[in-house]
């Protein structure tokens, strides 16, 4: 049985497509590149090996989040991927079940699969985002909660949604200021990192043109509301993390951040090359 026909959480990988072959082999190169890093800087060797896989399970989500954020231009993706393959070789590797918890959370509201969302999936990402506000901060409950109800709201609609929405908002309630919360000093140290990619995420939030990729099943044209909906639960969270995280909540969460940077980049240059192409001639 292909899960990838009955799942809206899976994607299948067709690497007679080139991108799809390229971010393959980037994370072998990943895994291989890390991995002989540690062992000469006198790392164990299996720890070696566990950090590096880890890097290369990351720069692929990286690419994957990417992926859902700009599904029409896939140049975007490969640059985050390199991007946060550097950044992980000179700092740390990101909180990856986070990482993939938001791409779910990523591919539920912009159906790239084509496949109908079911209860199981769903009930996937519900307790994934239990387990990390548990685990982690209460913050990325209101990112959960808005999710379903932004979903429940969305055609076709999902009302069973509202009720996964008001039991996350409750955990965080209970919750709130419990685990993970930095005072403002914090605030300091990442604002111009938040300022910048806020404010150039939010030009590629609103300037985005139609969206003409199709989705998995080649049933129909993605929905460019739902792509924009899909950017806006990325910058929610990564608002939240930056300012009530601080430095430690950039770190966990690399992989969205520089994903929103590439699709920051490549809808500036979509928009600006049109008169570039003017001027030249």
């Amino acid at each position: 049985m292909n899960i990838s026909r009955i799942s809206s959480l899976t994607r299948s990988i067709d690497t007679g497509y080139f991108p799809n072959l390229l971010i393959l082999i980037l994370s072998a190169a990943v895994l291989l590149i890390i991995s002989i890093n540690r062992s000469l800087s006198g790392i164990p060797v299996h720890y070696s090996l566990l950090d590096a896989a880890a890097a290369a399970i990351a720069v692929f989500l990286c690419w994957a989040l990417s992926r859902e954020m700009d599904p029409d231009h896939d140049y975007t993706a490969i640059l985050a991927s390199l991007l946060v393959a550097g950044y992980i070789y000179l700092n740390a590797v990101p909180n990856l079940l986070l990482i993939l918890w938001l791409l779910l959370i990523f591919r539920i509201l912009s159906r790239t699969s084509g496949n109908e969302v079911t209860l199981i999936d769903s009930l996937i990402v519900f307790i994934i985002g239990v387990w990390i506000i548990l685990d982690h901060s209460w913050i990325f409950g209101p990112v959960m909660s808005a999710f379903y109800i932004l979903e429940s709201r969305l055609p076709p609609a999902g009302r069973r949604h509202l009720y996964f929405a008001i039991i996350s908002i409750i955990i965080s309630i209970v919750l709130i200021g419990t685990k993970n919360t930095q005072n403002m000093e914090i605030f300091s140290e990442v604002f111009s990192i938040l300022f910048i990619i806020t404010v150039l995420y939010i030009l590629a939030i609103f300037t985005l043109k139609p969206v003409a990729a199709m989705d998995d099943m080649g049933k129909a044209f993605l929905s460019s509301k739902r792509i924009q909906i899909v950017r806006l639960i990325g910058l929610k969270t990564f608002v939240m993390a930056a300012l009530l995280i601080g430095p430690d909540g950039l770190v966990m969460l690399s992989p969205l951040w520089i994903a929103m940077v590439s699709v920051s980049v490549t809808g500036l240059y979509v928009h600006i090359m049109p008169y570039l192409r003017i001027l030249n001639n």
